[in-house]
């Protein structure tokens, strides 16, 4: 699994890759099931696997206070190689995140790192992501993804778009 982190102009070059979005802390079963999806999508389209998380939790940098961690980074990302997944990106997140546009956003994590397909899961309905799921629903609303499944065997839904 090639470890990268990202910042707002990372150049990177990689395969088309459908890509788990989200925090990770835990890896809990939720977690695990979006995984799934994300194997069953690479496999189903022929694409690389990848997991995009934070170098810190968004809630830390938005709301400006200590987050308790279940995890070290470190310790996640031992955990998620077990998944041999390709890539991992790691968003260093700070204001200048916090503060991109949606387009800006998708352009310069998911477009320019080749990621043809997102999968979130219950991102929206945590509120210290809230700013990932503005972001990925607002470009979805104009267009730029299309919406193309929904995890039944969860009990919250995920959202899954591929980028057209």
């Amino acid at each position: 699994m090639e470890i990268i982190h990202l910042s707002v102009d990372t150049p990177m070059q990689v395969h088309d890759s459908v890509c788990a979005l989200g925090f990770f802390d835990g890896v809990h079963l939720g977690h695990q099931q979006l995984l799934k999806e994300v194997e069953h999508i690479a496999k189903e389209k022929g694409l690389k696997k990848a997991i995009m998380t934070f170098s810190v939790h968004p809630k830390q940098i938005l709301e400006n206070n200590d987050y308790h961690y279940l995890m070290s980074l470190s310790e996640k990302i031992n955990i998620l190689k077990q998944w041999q997944f390709d890539y991992f990106y790691i968003i260093d997140f700070d204001q200048t995140v916090a503060n991109l546009k949606p387009n800006t956003f998708l352009q310069n994590y998911i477009i320019n790192h080749q990621i043809k397909h997102v999968a979130l899961y219950g991102v929206c309905n945590a509120p210290s992501l809230r700013l990932v799921c503005v972001h990925v629903v607002t470009v979805f609303s104009q267009g730029y993804f299309a919406a193309s499944s929904s995890f039944k065997s969860t009990p919250k839904p995920g959202l899954s778009f591929a980028y057209t």
